[in-house]
């Protein structure tokens, strides 16, 4: 990770002490081995006539905490998405009010598809040509996840830096869909542009960047392809 961050040229640890707040690769692992385990990681899923199903996983470490999720998708013949389930894991150190952790989860896991599907700002003649919501979309309710499962792993105790939850839910998300997506078979989904985009920045550098050259640690992994019967 040192390595990766010189030669992108990117601050260490985001400019913070290492001291400090280190990057614990045993708290990064327990969050993989957590969602996967929760999620059924590499299991037999079902092909229905017609439907492709893929699981994707990602993990990512912002703001000393540390996620991981798995997202389950389906894509019928026409190329429509629905998400069945999403499983996250989060470690973000001493938990205060753990009801509030899930609902800042969820809510990001909500704002992470609508950046990998709906959301787009365009530029004509250097202003913004979106200016509301109704042209910069959220996932509503028919586009969200039918369930969201938020796992927190035990802390192990308060002299454990606290984490942030405002963000870190939400770069998993998006790799995490692209694979899934991938492991269905999305040749003829109408999103596959917006969503693939994400795989091939994450291919071109390891680790991801955003288009603004900005270092967000994020993993991809494959637990093989099911296509549709």
């Amino acid at each position: 990770m040192v390595w990766l961050a010189e030669v992108l040229g990117e601050p260490w640890n985001y400019g913070e002490s290492p001291e400090r707040y280190p990057l614990n690769t045993g708290r990064l692992r327990a969050v993989i081995e957590r969602v996967t385990q929760e999620a059924g990681w590499g299991r037999e899923l079902a092909n229905v006539k017609g439907q492709g199903r893929g699981l994707g996983l990602a993990v990512h470490y912002s703001f000393v905490t540390y996620l991981a999720a798995v997202i389950e998708v389906t894509i019928n013949a026409k190329g429509q998405l629905t998400i069945p389930r999403i499983d996250v894991a989060v470690d973000c150190g001493p938990q205060i009010e753990p009801d509030r952790i899930r609902s800042q989860i969820e809510g990001a896991c909500v704002m992470g598809l609508s950046q990998a599907l709906f959301s787009e700002l365009t530029f004509k003649n250097g202003r913004v040509q979106q200016d509301n919501f109704h042209q910069f979309e959220i996932a509503r309710m028919t586009a969200a996840p039918k369930k969201i499962v938020v796992h927190l792993m035990p802390p192990a105790g308060f002299d454990t830096p606290l984490g942030g939850l405002g963000e870190p839910g939400v770069p998993v998300i998006a790799p995490a869909l692209a694979l899934a997506m991938a492991m269905a078979k999305i040749e003829n989904h109408n999103h596959a542009a917006a969503v693939w985009r994400a795989v091939e920045l994450s291919k071109k550098w390891p680790g991801g960047h955003d288009e603004r050259g900005r270092l967000a640690p994020s993993i991809l992994a494959t637990p093989g392809r099911q296509t549709p019967a």
